[in-house]
């Protein structure tokens, strides 16, 4: 009945020019009362005079303040509650700009960001404290963010088994992800690193390769390292060429593994000659192109781009590169 109401008024709202919404819909009478007052006039709400309206967003409530938010609107919505995790991660330099320097509000803010209720009921995961860290103008935060990465590795998928994971180290790999830009720009290598250790902490046993045309690097996962500063491990550094299949067919035939991720831009010299036959994941991080491999065949399959999303369903695609059907059928 309520969801009935609120359609309702909102469709009267557009073609009668209905500005006021009935008693039973309590929060957008708020609401629209916060959002008609002068600028000058919601100091109260922002002074703690009233609680702020529950369905007001961060967004609304910039454009509709002259000049932006300053650190007193910045300081009443971190402590009001009214920021999700996921808005305080966007606004970490917003906060910094505006200048916040109440330590009661700075504490808050990584309180929330390494909570591991809040980071759960956000469904964040590690990659957004990584584009955080890349993007942040400051410093103050770095500790916060590399605690939260590391308790949001709990909201990824596990994999049992033992699992390869190959970290193309070539010097493609050195090109930007993306054309976003920031204080540290992400190269194809950084992400690589960065996704192959929170990768191997939900492993029951991983072991990670850097490769060129041979294998570079064997790396043992330590899970009491954080994984932002693992994943700046010099080793992981891009240089020369690309013989990506080589040196896998080399760890194959070094020690069993159940499965193989591929981390790369697939620019390799070589191809598939088949003699792998655990299932192999070819994870393209630069996102869609010719595939170095024969996709769809059983064992062989590809991932593409980056996305919040991808680490989750790679169980699922490995899972088909096992048995040869998905979990729907």
């Amino acid at each position: 009945a309520k969801q009935s109401t609120l359609y309702r008024f909102l469709l009267d709202r557009r073609r009668h020019s209905v500005e006021q919404a009935p008693e039973s819909l309590a929060a957008t009478r708020t609401l629209r009362r916060f959002m008609d007052a002068p600028p000058e006039l919601r100091a109260s709400w922002r002074d703690g005079g009233e609680p702020l309206p529950s369905l007001l967003s961060w967004e609304r409530l910039a454009a509709a303040t002259p000049g932006g938010l300053d650190a007193a609107w910045w300081s009443t919505l971190i402590m009001s509650g009214q920021l999700g995790a996921f808005a305080l991660l966007r606004n970490l330099n917003n906060i910094d700009r505006a200048m916040v320097v109440d330590p009661a509000v700075v504490a808050e803010v990584s309180r929330r960001l390494t909570d591991p209720n809040e980071i759960k009921a956000a469904r964040l995961l590690p990659y957004r404290f990584l584009t955080a860290y890349k993007a942040a103008e400051s410093d103050r935060w770095n500790g916060t963010l590399e605690a939260g990465a590391d308790i949001a590795l709990t909201n990824l998928p596990a994999f049992s088994g033992r699992t390869a994971i190959m970290v193309d180290c070539s010097g493609s790999m050195s090109d930007p992800v993306g054309a976003g830009k920031s204080r540290q720009p992400l190269s194809l290598t950084s992400l690589a690193a960065f996704v192959a250790e929170a990768l191997a902490r939900r492993c029951d046993s991983a072991a990670i390769y850097c490769y060129e045309t041979t294998i570079l690097h064997t790396i043992t996962p330590k899970p009491h390292v954080g994984v932002l500063k693992a994943a700046s491990r010099p080793e992981y550094t891009p240089r020369g060429g690309t013989r990506t299949w080589a040196c896998l067919e080399a760890v194959n035939a070094s020690e069993p593994f159940d499965r193989f991720v591929v981390l790369t831009d697939e620019q390799t010299g070589d191809s598939d000659s088949g003699q792998v036959h655990r299932p192999v994941v070819t994870w393209n991080l630069a996102g869609y192109g010719q595939h170095q491999a024969h996709h769809g065949a059983r064992n062989r399959f590809l991932v593409s781009g980056y996305s919040d999303s991808a680490l989750q369903t790679l169980p699922d695609v490995i899972l088909h590169g096992s048995t040869g059907r998905w979990p729907w059928e």
